[in-house]
């Protein structure tokens, strides 16, 4: 079946992007949720083909280079960016968001529930404070956090030798240096990939 041009098919495709068409349908209800929930409280200022760039197209470009497995910790999770798309396009062993605040928590429980994607874990807590009681995961993301010192080190302390964390940022200011650093293209936004080798 041939599924018509959308906003996200065509910020996918500018991206050399290709998903399975149940992805992208469940990636639409992301949208939907989002613009729902968004008048309510304030998850995202983005509007348009900006925001579907910055919290999908962007992320999977992302996850496309690096190929993320195993178990997937998403910090500071708020509108679900970029962890929901992480979790429909890749194959991950185990996925926990952690959001402190408990309105976007319950969002994303009531997201998750949507998606049916119930095998999701939405943990609300700061991570400083649940840290010690999380698996160690193979890969961790942020955006929309800063990433000082401190929160570095925290992450380490519940880092393996393989985990990666990838930082989402416009800036890319940082006082740790990363083994990775990619530029997403169009957009001059970077990710930047730290190990803990």
């Amino acid at each position: 079946m041939i599924t018509p041009d959308t906003p996200l098919r065509t910020e996918l495709e500018m991206l050399g992007i290709s998903l399975p068409e149940k992805t992208q349908r469940l990636l639409e209800t992301y949208l939907e949720q989002l613009d729902l929930w968004n008048r309510m409280m304030n998850l995202t200022t983005l509007t348009g083909s900006a925001r579907i760039r910055r919290l999908i197209a962007e992320p999977l470009w992302v996850a496309r280079q690096l190929s993320p497995t195993g178990r997937y910790l998403d910090i500071g999770s708020g509108n679900g960016a970029p962890a929901i798309p992480w979790h429909l396009a890749c194959s991950f062993a185990s996925t926990t968001l952690v959001e402190a605040r408990q309105r976007r928590a319950t969002f994303l429980r009531r997201l998750i529930v949507t998606l049916g994607h119930t095998e999701i874990l939405v943990e609300r807590a700061r991570f400083e404070d649940i840290a010690s009681a999380l698996k160690a995961p193979d890969w961790v993301t942020l955006q929309g956090v800063r990433l000082e010192s401190e929160l570095f080190e925290r992450i380490r302390s519940v880092a393996q030798e393989n985990t990666r964390l990838v930082w989402l940022t416009g800036h890319g200011q940082c006082s740790i240096s990363p083994q990775i650093r990619l530029e997403v293209p169009r957009s001059g936004r970077l990710a930047l990939v730290f190990s803990f080798e």
